[in-house]
């Protein structure tokens, strides 16, 4: 199938590692011109050079999307380089802080929301003058299946995720108006090297072994790539009617994980 992604302008945030790096190399290789961040200049300047060595067109740079002067830097880094257009922006920055109700604090929930809502809201109002001037502009927050039915630890992610997806389906129609599709992606759970899977595989390999089991039908973890192709999809014209949706790629696992 030819997506029609060819000199797309997109924006991935979280673009380095994990499911963001799958889905970078993805749009790269589809010969859209992607502009990716992240917070770390080490992770960035190693992503850097390994999409050089593949003569991939993307342009990498440090920055901390919690920070709207961070975000407005990139997003001038981007038009300097790709001019004034925008036709895709990608949220792939996620994370929790602190653990079960009794082992977090307020703090740790107003950290998680930050980073998983805040930002992706920032993120928007940002591109959105450059989206809505695009042909077929899409939007894609990465949310996940915690979003969607309520597990007993990390409440606080999952309250995230799930306002993240609510935000997404009430935006969608809003943004429709404009000619901007916005969806949430929602993965389950994904394994790539260092990842928080790859250390729980290592420090607890029956614990491991049994959640694979007990929870995974298709007996095994996602891979970063197999959550990237739905991204890309979702970012391309042949989705044009998708949008306002939540999409689960979760290989039929269908619940939160409780680790």
């Amino acid at each position: 199938m030819n997506l029609d992604l060819k000199d797309r302008v997109i924006w991935i945030l979280g673009g380095t590692r994990g499911i963001g790096r799958a889905v970078t190399l993805a749009l790269a290789r589809e010969s859209c011109k992607t502009a990716v961040c992240a917070r770390t200049a080490a992770e960035v300047d190693g992503f850097g050079e390994e999409l050089r060595r593949e003569g991939l067109q993307t342009l990498v740079s440090v920055a901390d999307v919690t920070k709207p002067k961070d975000l407005r830097a990139f997003a001038e880094l981007s038009i300097s380089t790709f001019g004034h257009r925008l036709h895709g922006l990608v949220y792939c920055v996620g994370g929790s802080s602190g653990g079960s109700f009794a082992d977090s604090s307020a703090t740790d929930w107003r950290q998680t929301f930050e980073v998983n809502l805040f930002a992706a809201i920032d993120a928007l109002y940002t591109a959105y003058e450059y989206l809505r001037a695009a042909q077929s502009p899409s939007v894609v927050w990465l949310a996940s299946v915690s979003g969607t039915k309520p597990v007993s630890r990390r409440a606080q992610y999952g309250a995230a995720k799930a306002s993240l997806i609510y935000a997404a389906q009430a935006l969608g129609r809003e943004l429709a108006h404009d000619g901007i599709r916005l969806n949430t992606l929602s993965p389950g759970s994904t394994y790539f090297a260092d990842g928080r899977w790859a250390r729980f595989a290592e420090e607890s390999p029956s614990e491991y072994s049994a959640f694979i089991s007990s929870q995974l039908p298709f007996g095994r973890l996602a891979t970063p790539e197999e959550i990237a192709s739905a991204v890309v999809y979702l970012l391309s014209p042949s989705s044009n009617w998708i949008a306002g949706a939540n999409i689960s790629v979760d290989g039929a696992q269908n619940a939160p994980n409780a680790f």
